[in-house]
């Protein structure tokens, strides 16, 4: 065949007729969904997918199952769910048998949404595809098409239950919610690690100062500068400041800062600092997991390197990091200001 054969020219046709066609739809699709809902398609259709997902065989997708079925790259996708994080339609938490992944749940007030906007997806959907079959050139297209449609309660056979999925190490991406759920290995109720609100400030700071070195450089009598940080951290993109609550209590925290930088070819790193434990869990597993968590929300967020300082004088804590596989590689130096 050469370039001017005409069923090379038939099948450009047909694929310039089918990318038309995509486009109409996507764009009458969003147009309804960004002003009724603000989502755009994409969310849409991640929040459908996390949806269907279930506690059966086979009933959780990876990353990459899920940037397929969103037609995404696995890092734009990590995107899509980091802001769907920052509205509180989606959270995350480490997997309670595989602490290399990260489950992802559809929140209820994602439920919520997307229970709202399926009647609008659809009918702006029917729309589109009306207006397109009254043009000649995506009218065959059109009538192909409609056929394959699943029917509107075709969901239900996709099976419910309790949605979340394996998130997969991948690049990371700008402010989110805190991954949060169940921690089961850890005794009493389930644990929670989430994004700390002002009111877990007082919390945060009398565990910040129950040891010998924090009592001397913090205070419990004035908040002030505490909710003044608080209130810092949580516009910037680049803290993930966490408590660990169980049972509505607030049992430990850290504080997770990613430093874009030009060295190591540009790597993206972390910063742990602030881990603290209350003194009723020490013992239990709670450092180590909230370490998990830091070690594992960076990877997510494609930093290259996690590190950490601690006082010389914390050779307990010298040790716990070592057993976690963080090595003394570095002297540190500090200028008081």
């Amino acid at each position: 065949m050469t370039a001017t054969d005409p069923a090379l020219t038939a099948l450009a046709q047909s694929w310039c007729a089918l990318s038309l066609l995509h486009g109409r739809i996507e764009t009458h699709v969003e147009r309804a969904l960004q002003s009724g809902h603000g989502l755009s398609t994409r969310e849409y259709s991640l929040l459908d997918v996390l949806s269907r997902q279930h506690d059966g065989e086979g009933g959780h997708l990876q990353m990459k199952q899920v940037a397929d079925a969103v037609v995404l790259s696995q890092s734009a996708t990590t995107r899509l769910v980091s802001r769907l994080e920052d509205r509180g339609l989606l959270s995350r938490y480490l997997c309670p048998t595989d602490r290399r992944g990260i489950y992802t749940d559809v929140t209820p007030a994602g439920k919520a949404l997307l229970d709202e906007a399926r009647p609008t997806n659809d009918t702006a959907l029917r729309e589109a595809l009306d207006t397109a079959a009254q043009n000649p050139e995506l009218a065959p297209l059109v009538h192909v098409w409609r056929p394959c449609a699943l029917p509107p309660d075709s969901s239900a056979a996709l099976g419910r239950g309790r949605r979340r999925l394996i998130y997969c190490a991948a690049h990371g991406s700008p402010r989110r919610r805190i991954p949060a759920g169940p921690h089961p290995g850890l005794p009493g109720e389930a644990l929670l690690i989430r994004r700390a609100e002002a009111s877990d400030v007082a919390a945060i700071v009398a565990m910040l100062a129950d040891d010998p070195l924090g009592a001397t450089r913090e205070s419990l009598d004035d908040l002030t500068p505490y909710l003044t940080a608080h209130a810092r951290l949580a516009t910037d993109p680049n803290q993930r400041l966490v408590v660990a609550e169980r049972a509505g209590k607030v049992v430990g925290t850290l504080q997770l800062t990613l430093i874009p930088g030009l060295s190591r070819r540009a790597a993206t790193r972390s910063l742990i600092e602030g881990v603290r434990v209350h003194a009723d869990e020490r013992g239990t597993g709670l450092g180590t997991l909230l370490i998990e968590w830091a070690v594992e929300t960076s990877r997510t967020e494609g930093c290259q390197l996690v590190q950490l300082t601690s006082d010389v004088t914390r050779e307990d804590a010298h040790r716990f990091y070592q057993r976690l596989g963080f090595v003394a590689s570095h002297v540190g130096f500090k200028l008081q200001l």
